[in-house]
């Protein structure tokens, strides 16, 4: 755990293993999570400090609709004491109600010649190779999420069809600036945050588009949007090939730590604390206990967490911009 439990050099050690090709610690590329953690969508968002020491959380969103143009008269005004139009503050209430979780135990011996031995990987070792079954269980709930709470396009619809490769698997550099001019009449502003694989992943790489590092996080230095390599998009839908296109900041993936603040406590051989995932940049909760009966440590890791999106009424009705939340969804033509 980081800085408390277990031993001091359990994130050291998570953070030596990670990208190691141990067939146990193969990690799987996880596009949304890594979006969502990305500096693109994280920059210039401040995340609310909600109630915390362990209590559950409920995240509150409070927002304005923009004034509409039927409601501006062409006249010059002839009085300053009858307004009628009174702003109306509205909230969507986010619960943070998802959990994922993994259990292991380990023997007293294991854990002491994890603890004190020169190499200190053992227990590292074993927890990596379950961080990814956790970040891949957590992707595909969040991609659901998602796909449930997809935007509008500018004209309306909310499904567009794209062609990434002609039929000489050739790039189509066209359909690029169709996705693009998609983006921009909806007003998003930044690079867009683009999502998927397939033919979407063909073109990136023949184009030179993005760039791959070993954590899955795909970087669009050349071209107009950011790339993060997904394959598990598409089992959010009934079928085809699908793409999601993100306006940095429109969707935030928000977490919970129980084993903070006067939750993070050592008890005899009793441990909580968090320990931060190198790939994703996720914190679990990390809770060890001590069984006496059988003689052995049992860790939990575990993470609350939700995903929230702008609400469906941030535009007003009578706004050329109503259903829209700053997220796009295309499919493979």
């Amino acid at each position: 755990m980081s800085n408390t439990a277990l031993c001091v050099q359990l994130q050291q050690a998570l953070t030596e293993v990670a990208g190691a090709n141990a067939p146990a610690l193969k990690r799987d590329r996880v596009g949304f999570v890594e979006a969502l953690q990305s500096p693109a969508n994280l920059n210039g968002v401040r995340r609310v400090a909600l109630p915390s020491n362990g209590k559950r959380r409920q995240v509150e969103l409070i927002y304005l609709q923009r004034g509409v143009e039927s409601g501006v008269q062409a006249a010059q005004p002839t009085a300053f004491c009858d307004a009628s139009d009174e702003p109306e503050p509205r909230s969507m209430l986010v619960e943070v109600e998802h959990w994922v979780h993994r259990k292991l135990r380990f023997t007293e011996e294991e854990l002491r010649r994890y603890c004190w031995a020169d190499d200190p990987v053992f227990v590292a070792n074993a927890i990596m190779a379950e961080l990814n079954a956790l970040t891949v269980a957590v992707n595909k709930v969040l991609l659901t999420l998602q796909a449930a709470s997809l935007g509008a396009f500018f004209d309306g619809s909310l499904l567009k069809s794209i062609s990434w490769l002609d039929a000489q698997n050739q790039p189509q550099y066209f359909e690029e600036s169709k996705l693009l001019e998609e983006y921009s009449l909806i007003g998003g502003s930044g690079q867009p945050l683009v999502i998927g694989a397939g033919d979407l992943a063909h073109y990136t790489r023949m184009t030179r588009k993005g760039c791959c590092t070993s954590a899955g996080i795909d970087l669009g230095q050349a071209g107009e949007y950011s790339f993060f390599y997904d394959r598990f998009v598409n089992g959010a839908f009934a079928s085809g090939e699908h793409y999601l296109v993100l306006a940095p900041g429109a969707v935030q993936l928000v977490t919970w730590n129980a084993n903070v603040g006067d939750y993070a406590r050592q008890e005899g051989r009793n441990e909580s604390g968090t320990l931060v995932d190198p790939f994703t940049g996720l914190r679990f909760d990390l809770d060890q206990v001590w069984d006496p009966c059988t003689k052995r440590y049992h860790l939990t890791i575990a993470l609350n967490y939700g995903l929230v999106v702008l609400p469906p009424d941030a535009f007003a009705l009578g706004d050329e911009l109503a259903g829209v939340n700053y997220t796009l969804h295309f499919v493979k033509a």
